[in-house]
């Protein structure tokens, strides 16, 4: 059996196509717009909302950290740091304690290391000013102390001025920064608890956070690996972090289901819009047939449409759902911040998982539904499409006449 080799013939009549049916390619390019925006909105709000629910519940619980020992010698803190499941362990070294001038408020002095700090500290804060304290005079405050002092506008090597066992006392301002777990530490530099002869194994504590979701395990190994002192123990607090994976599972879930929903809505809203047009040309398809053309090219012609149509709506779908984020997200954000202040960020966040998912599905939906049409366009007989009169369903009406006029 000879093949028939007419692809050219076959390209220039899907393009020819797409030229007759202006109408009908901005009704599909409109769905799919549509369908895409969709998927875009839902997989970058879902993602957002996934975000920034796990970073609000770690600036509420204040820090990284979930366990604590307290008083560590070196020899310890190197068992600790060699879990596998460790995040970060830092170093806590507590002072004196202080009071505002009026008398009102009662902080402690505490001098946090670097990993302290950095890895576990920091994630939980935001408005960083300045930076950490060095010098043996400084001192690093939150937001809301300085409020408590009635300073409004903190500006960096500013007096600030304490009361120590009832003297006053002057620091230097080095950093501030907003906190939202209630605190009453005041930073203090490594320069000043040596001053104070402070050191980590008579006054300090080792401050420990796990991997997310290890938690538990983490738990474990320090158990097995760290040998107590009869004084000591390990101090475990709730770890919020270990509600992560459930909060993701949810939101996964419910993000699924709505993409499922978009998915059957666009295909039903695509797949009319194609069924239509097919049905609309199907004698045309059925001289197709009568002069050579194959099943697989004429569905390759209905597919081929779909597919360029496809590549103009996603892109366009893609942009709109990416602009709108910017102010779903927020709007959503703010919808269950209440009485939260500003522990949860109304930020949006990207992801190039979220554009990937997006084409994908939106890709997937327009070629579903251009599948049955394709496929009813290529299995109708020469014949059956001549004698075609808009019956969709392929039911044949009898004539009462008799065939008479």
């Amino acid at each position: 059996m000879l093949r028939n080799n007419n692809q050219a013939a076959v390209s220039r009549i899907y393009h020819r196509m797409l030229k007759q049916n202006k109408v009908r390619n901005v009704i599909v390019i409109l769905a799919i717009v549509l369908t895409t925006f969709m998927f875009t909105a839902v997989f970058t709000l879902g993602f957002s909302i996934a975000k920034n629910l796990n970073q609000m519940q770690l600036r509420l619980q204040g820090t990284r950290s979930s366990i604590y020992m307290e008083h560590p010698s070196e020899g310890q803190i190197n068992d600790i740091k060699s879990c596998p499941s460790l995040f970060a362990a830092g170093i806590q070294i507590d002072a004196q304690t202080v009071s505002t001038e009026s008398g009102k408020y009662s902080y402690l002095l505490q001098y946090d290391d670097d990993t302290e700090f950095n890895e576990n500290l920091k994630p939980a804060i935001t408005d960083i000013n300045g930076s950490y304290p060095k010098e043996e005079n400084e001192i690093m405050l939150t937001k809301q102390m300085l409020d408590n002092m009635g300073i409004t506008s903190p500006k960096v090597g500013q007096n600030v001025t304490l009361v120590m066992d009832g003297e006053r006392k002057n620091f230097v301002l080095s950093g501030w920064y907003t906190g939202f777990a209630k605190s009453s530490v005041c930073l203090v530099s490594k320069k000043y608890v040596d001053s104070q002869g402070i050191d980590m194994q008579k006054d300090g504590r080792v401050s420990i956070s796990a991997k997310e979701g290890k938690g538990d395990k983490l738990q474990d190994e320090l158990e097995k690996n760290v040998t107590l002192r009869q004084d000591q123990k390990f101090e475990v607090k709730y770890d919020v972090q270990s509600e992560n994976g459930s909060n993701r599972v949810f939101i996964a879930i419910s993000i699924g289901i709505i993409a499922l929903m978009i998915l059957l809505s666009g295909y039903l809203l695509i797949y009319n819009v194609m069924y239509i047009s097919v049905t609309k040309d199907i004698r045309f398809y059925g001289m197709l047939k009568t002069i050579g053309a194959t099943m697989s090219q004429i569905q390759k012609i209905v597919k081929k449409q779909a597919l360029y149509l496809a590549c103009i709506g996603i892109p366009i779908g893609v942009l709109l759902g990416t602009a709108v984020s910017f102010g779903v997200v927020p709007l959503a954000m703010n919808m269950l911040s209440v009485d939260r202040e500003a522990a949860l960020s109304s930020a949006v966040s990207f992801n190039p998982g979220i554009y990937v998912f997006s084409v994908v599905f939106a890709f997937a939906t327009v070629f579903i539904s251009a599948r049955k049409p394709a496929k009813y366009a290529g299995k109708i007989s020469a014949i059956d499409a001549m004698k075609y009169a808009g019956n969709i369903s392929g039911t044949r009406y009898k004539s009462t006449s008799g065939g008479r006029p």
